[in-house]
């Protein structure tokens, strides 16, 4: 009889603990759910910025290449000279041709300059910086692009670690 009693009192002990356990996980369960929406609300905010930017970049790149070709035209009747000046004479060259002219010239610096800019917001392996820097902004072509990165890393700017076999870069800090 007292064994019965012990026994008793050892399951009732038994399923009072895992009705508190229940519990317990009832309350995790009901926080996660609620963690899980806010993570499903931001990845749904998420995938329209991106669809917005997507957007954008194609809006951008058929400016750019309407400006492009406005330039093309304008380069023949107009072709350069180093003072500003047209090569037929004296007649100044439109400011959009100088502009132009100035981004050849200073093309490689620039686009090093935004990929550290890029670069000192967050890490990026090195395909998302191409995909970014030729293939949205096309600011240069893919080869250029990779010899810039090169020229970052051996001028000690860019730090490169592998991750998963992707390069995944960051601006190193310059002490």
């Amino acid at each position: 009889m007292r064994t019965e009693l012990s026994f008793e009192k050892a399951v009732k002990k038994a399923f009072d603990k895992s009705k508190k356990e229940i519990s317990s996980n009832n309350v995790v369960i009901v926080k996660l759910g609620a963690s899980i929406g806010k993570i499903k609300s931001e990845i749904d905010f998420l995938k329209q910025n991106q669809a917005n930017l997507s957007e954008i970049a194609r809006e951008n790149s058929r400016k750019m290449s309407i400006l492009i070709d406005k330039l093309d035209r304008l380069l023949t009747r107009h072709p350069l000279s180093s003072n500003g000046t047209s090569s037929k004479g004296n007649e100044r060259v439109p400011v959009e041709l100088r502009l132009v002219k100035q981004f050849q010239q200073n093309k490689a610096a620039i686009v090093k300059n935004k990929i550290l800019v890029l670069l000192e917001t967050r890490e990026f392996s090195a395909y998302e910086l191409y995909t970014l820097i030729v293939e949205q902004q096309g600011l240069c072509g893919k080869t250029s692009f990779y010899r810039y990165l090169k020229d970052l890393e051996r001028q000690d700017k860019v730090s490169v670690k592998l991750k998963n076999s992707q390069r995944i870069l960051s601006v190193k800090n310059q002490n």
